[in-house]
C-alpha cells in the first residue's frame, strides 16, 4: 500500500527513516475512551487533520483518535 492514510514514516533518533504500514501496533500511553494506558492495539488507518498544527488521527477499532495519546514502539 503507498497511499499515505495507510502508512507512516518515521525517524529514529540516528536519523534513520522507516515506513511503517497499517495496521501499526501502538501503545496507549494515556487513558482515552475504553482503553487504558499501557493497553497495546492497533492503529488501521492515518487522517491527517484539519488543523493549523496539522495533527494526526488514528483511526483504531472504526474509532478516532488524537496520535497524541499513543507511542509507536519500534527498534531500527
Amino acid at each position: 500500500m503507498s497511499n499515505s492514510e495507510y502508512s507512516l514514516l518515521v525517524v529514529n533518533s540516528n536519523g534513520h527513516l522507516r515506513v511503517l504500514y497499517c495496521p501499526i501496533r501502538v501503545c496507549c500511553i494515556e487513558s482515552i475512551g475504553t482503553f487504558q494506558a499501557g493497553t497495546m492495539v492497533w492503529v488501521e488507518r492515518i487522517i491527517t487533520a484539519q488543523h493549523p498544527r496539522g495533527k494526526f488521527l488514528y483511526q483504531i477499532y472504526g474509532k478516532v483518535y488524537l496520535f497524541e495519546c499513543f507511542a509507536i514502539q519500534i527498534n531500527f
